[in-house]
């Protein structure tokens, strides 16, 4: 057996890449020479090719047993140790190594590779620094240098080796996503794009670069190229059951919840285990108002995993949904035992507490997701709302200005700020807080329809009712025939002898409010309105050719031209002066009804005066309203009666007013002032004055022409169409608007309303 030729024979064959066929000849060899140091060593380093590494260090240090200086042996030895994962047994031997020729660079660089592996990242460093000193054109020493450089976040360093290893060998895959990493981890997406599609140039089968580039896709909001690239890490490893949860996230942020739906069942399918996945799936059927299936979900997602606190976290935000507080705030509890550092628990937590008014416990929750996380946005957001809520108006600003430096472009924090300013009556600041989220995002519904309202209340009508449209987006205002107007927006012109219906929106003050409008819509038109039926008897005494049916009572079967809403009608017909608009009594009470009324409680040279002075409005009702007793220095004026407008058991507040101020306020007990609106018109057309607050009253007394003097709030609580500037409304030409001059006050407007009426002669000299 001639031992040079075959030592020379596999030799070429390794080098072509033929492991298989010289390990038969080293297996051969071994067994004649069995002690040979050449043959054991190149046998040794071919097994750890193979994979054999218990067998390959078994032979390598038997070679190095007899010839110990072999620096080929030892580096080999060395790595096959760390391929064992016996990193600082490998660490001595290439340091054994070193000391033999300590110019010997794959021992630094593999070395560092051992360093690395022990999280030894600065030792690891000198390590690969070492290696390329000596030998500068190692593209693998730069690109794991590069590596450490990114892990110890020294990203221009990292950058500067993950280049010059590209330089030296432009066809390695790996550099390429590397470099790509760096520029993700300091938010230069368009370039990390470039690197991650250089690597998959390379490597189409790259299933980290293609995760990788959608993730930077997703950030620059190319949601369907992130789509794509998901797309093809499945079509490379179809049973990734992480990469379909992965595109149900994506399909869910583009609110594509079906597709979302159906990602996350494949991902289910393939690993029934993947508990994440059934919570991401109930977070859909959430969002998708299927809140008994989401609640099942979650209860097995937490069946799988006891102690997964997001299952918690979000099984407590659909509890919160349907009002299950009890059960929500459970769930949130458990969430935070589990998880300590549950920043957004802490934040669901707080919005229950703000919901249930407990506003201090609210506090201490956004407090401890801020301790969590200083740089926390939702959370400052969200202290925000309840500092605004209980009127700290200052310190909410506060907290909405560190959101906002936190994140710049945070539309939500920019919405709660204007909501905060249009509390304290600064509009205009309210307002550019609007129309910097529509400069961000000019869809933004809710920054539509806030700047809206400012722009209403500021009576610069022709941009307020075009940006009124966008009400149907906002949850209050939902109805069933939104969508019809929407897909159909008549203008003027279209209107011609068409069959039109008009549906209703919002309050009952509101519908009274929009009603004049119907005298714009000319008689060729077929038209049919949707009211409150308590409404119904007042309309059809009023408008003579429309035909007004109860909410809820169109045959579905029955098919319409137009669908319009009732708040639209300004915006189709271009009021934008209402100067110009006959709306003077636009409606018409029962008069033999208020012939009746008067019979019984008209006196002699008395003044009749109908009062109201409460809003049952659940969000801001409380602002619109007082007690009847703050009314006392108006019920001290002779010579006038006061008649009880008010809906709503007030017996107990009327003889709390007998008892201290001797004062009977009369109530018509023959009317039911909530259910019979019809005879509740007839009782104010009976009154000579009304006093009321911003509610129903308000609405029938001015759309009768009724003298009125309307008790308004400062600002937080009161509806658009009571102008600020105006003493008398312009909508109500003859309504009186007195307004508080600081927040919750009423003290001055009733005084007010006293000294008016006694100048206008309402008592005797």
């Amino acid at each position: 057996m001639n031992l040079n030729k075959l030592l020379s024979e596999a030799l070429g064959l390794c080098q072509l890449g033929k492991t298989k066929e010289a390990k038969k000849i080293y297996d051969k060899l071994i067994k004649k020479f069995p002690g040979h140091p050449e043959v054991l060593t190149n046998l040794g380093t071919i097994e750890l090719q193979l994979g054999n590494i218990k067998q390959g260090i078994e032979y390598l240090e038997k070679s190095l047993k007899n010839y110990p200086d072999q620096l080929i042996a030892i580096s080999n030895l060395a790595n096959g140790y760390v391929e064992r994962g016996s990193f600082n047994e490998a660490i001595l031997i290439f340091d054994r190594g070193l000391s033999i020729n300590p110019m010997y660079a794959e021992l630094y660089y593999n070395k560092g590779r051992a360093l690395r592996a022990l999280g030894k990242f600065s030792e690891a460093l000198e390590s690969y620094t070492k290696a390329i000193s000596i030998d500068n054109s190692n593209d693998q020493a730069l690109n794991n240098r590069g590596y450490i450089f990114l892990l110890l976040q020294d990203y221009q360093e990292a950058i500067g080796d993950f280049a010059k290893a590209i330089e030296i060998n432009p066809f390695v895959c790996e550099y390429f996503f590397n470099q790509g990493l760096v520029f993700e981890a300091i938010k230069d997406y368009e370039s990390a794009i470039l690197n991650f599609s250089e690597a998959l140039r390379l490597n189409s089968h790259y299933e980290q670069a293609y995760l990788h580039r959608a993730i930077a896709y997703k950030e620059i909001k190319n949601y369907e190229a992130a789509l794509n690239d998901y797309a093809s890490i499945i079509s490379i490893n179809p049973l990734s059951h992480e990469i379909y949860n992965d595109r149900g996230l994506m399909l869910n942020k583009l609110q594509r919840n079906s597709e979302a739906l159906l990602e996350f069942d494949r991902a289910i399918e393939i690993n029934k285990l993947f508990f994440e996945a059934i919570v991401n799936k109930g977070v859909v059927l959430n969002e998708l108002g299927m809140f008994d299936e989401a609640i099942s979900n979650y209860n097995t997602a937490i069946s799988l995993s006891p102690t997964y606190a997001d299952a918690y976290n979000n099984k407590g935000v659909t509890l919160y949904k349907i009002k299950s507080n009890d059960e929500s705030l459970k769930n949130f509890n458990k969430a935070i035992l589990l998880k300590p550092n549950f920043k957004e628990a802490y934040l669901n937590r707080g919005n229950l507490n703000r919901d249930l008014k407990k506003y201090n416990e609210a506090l201490e929750d956004y407090a401890e997701a801020i301790n969590i996380d200083k740089s926390y946005a939702d959370a400052y957001t969200a202290k925000g709302a309840v500092l605004k809520d209980i009127k700290e108006y200052k310190q909410s600003i506060e907290a909405y200005v560190t959101a906002l430096k936190i994140n710049p472009s945070s539309e939500i924090a920019l919405i709660n700020r204007g909501v905060t300013l249009n509390a304290q009556g600064k509009y205009k600041e309210a307002l550019a807080d609007y129309h910097t989220v529509l400069e961000l995002n000019s869809e933004s519904k809710e920054a539509l329809f806030n700047a809206s309202l400012i722009h209403l209340r500021l009576k610069e009508f022709e941009i307020a009712w075009k940006f009124y449209e966008s009400r149907f987006y906002i949850e209050n205002f939902k109805n069933e025939y939104a969508d019809l107007y929407l897909q159909r927006i008549p203008q003027e012109k279209d209107l011609h002898k068409k069959n039109i219906l008009i549906f209703n929106e919002q309050g009952m003050g509101d519908q009274i409010f929009y009603l004049s409008f119907l005298r714009k819509i000319n008689s060729n038109n077929t038209t049919t309105v949707l009211i409150d039926d308590r409404l119904i008897p007042i309309c059809k005494r009023s408008f003579q050719d429309i035909n007004f049916l109860p909410i809820g009572k169109v045959s579905k079967d029955q098919k319409f031209d137009f669908y319009i809403p009732m708040g639209s009608l300004p915006n189709i017909y271009n009021i934008n002066d209402p100067s110009k608009e006959d709306r003077f009594r636009y409606l018409k009470s029962d008069q033999d009804l208020k012939k009746f009324i008067l019979s019984k409680i008209k006196q002699k040279n008395k003044i009749i005066c109908g009062i109201s002075w409460k809003s049952k409005n659940e969000n801001i009702g409380a602002q619109k309203s007082l007690k009847l007793l703050e009314l006392l220095p108006v019920f001290e004026l002779e010579n006038i009666d006061f008649v009880d407008l008010q809906y709503g058991e007030t017996e107990e507040e009327r003889k709390e007013v007998e008892e201290i101020s001797g004062r009977k306020i009369f109530k018509f007990n023959e009317i039911d002032n909530f259910s019979n609106i019809d005879g509740l018109l007839s009782i104010i057309d009976a009154c000579d004055i009304v006093i009321t607050t911003s509610n129903i009253t308000a609405h029938l007394a001015g759309a009768l022409g009724k003298d009125t003097y309307l008790l308004l709030p400062f600002s937080r609580g009161r509806i658009w169409y009571w102008h600020d500037a105006d003493s008398r409304s312009i909508w109500y030409p003859s309504i009186m608007q007195i307004s508080q001059s600081v927040e919750d006050s009423w003290t001055e407007p009733i005084y007010k309303i006293r000294e008016i009426l006694n100048k206008n002669l309402y008592q005797n000299d």
